[in-house]
């Protein structure tokens, strides 16, 4: 149903689909943390470098309720090769902040919050990176359907994604444009670092 055209996407829906792959993510990669308006489920979304090293962004767990993240997360921590661990500084996810904190902490690994102002920048990154064919994803129908019924909350001369006027819940967007835009920020950092040791 997200193939019939609609005025007023926040992002073109043809130029999401063309951003599809079936390829899989490779680390080092980023994770993001958000929750649903309504507490309802929490989301966790990972990028990584795809095809042509061009960043992947994908939902690797939506659950239930929220009491099941930070296990999820340090798991993954354990595990697996983390840049950075991301959430918002405010809304539904704050009250899981201090245990995710804790939890990247002990495994060494940054957590960012993310205040709103860096969001805004973060979602117009992502709006660029699809215009552009910067970016893949699996087309994943939870993250099409959220995007199809996405809506802009304007927040001065920018925008975030819409929480409470829109059908469909943001988190996965908030969830895939956060972890978007750490991996770049981290990927950058490291390029740097490693240059810096060359002398």
């Amino acid at each position: 149903w997200w193939d019939e055209p609609r005025a007023g996407n926040v992002i073109p829906i043809p130029r999401w689909v063309a951003c599809q792959s079936a390829g899989a993510v490779t680390e080092p990669v980023t994770l993001f943390v958000d929750v649903a308006i309504d507490r309802s489920q929490s989301v966790v979304a990972v990028c990584g470098a795809a095809d042509n090293d061009v960043p992947q962004i994908e939902l690797a767990a939506v659950q239930p309720g929220t009491d099941w993240v930070t296990d999820w997360v340090t798991e993954r921590l354990e595990r697996l090769q983390v840049l950075a661990v991301g959430a918002r500084s405010s809304g539904p996810v704050a009250s899981l902040l201090p245990e995710l904190r804790e939890a990247c902490d002990d495994a060494d690994v940054p957590f960012h919050k993310v205040g709103s102002g860096e969001f805004s920048g973060m979602c117009g990154g992502l709006y660029d990176a699809v215009m552009a064919g910067q970016v893949k994803h699996l087309g994943d129908e939870r993250l099409t359907k959220a995007l199809v019924g996405a809506r802009k909350h304007q927040v001065l001369d920018a925008w975030q994604w819409e929480r409470t006027r829109v059908d469909t819940d943001a988190a996965p967007l908030v969830a895939v444009t956060g972890a978007h835009a750490l991996f770049l920020q981290r990927r950058k950092d490291l390029a740097y670092d490693a240059l810096n040791n060359i002398w």
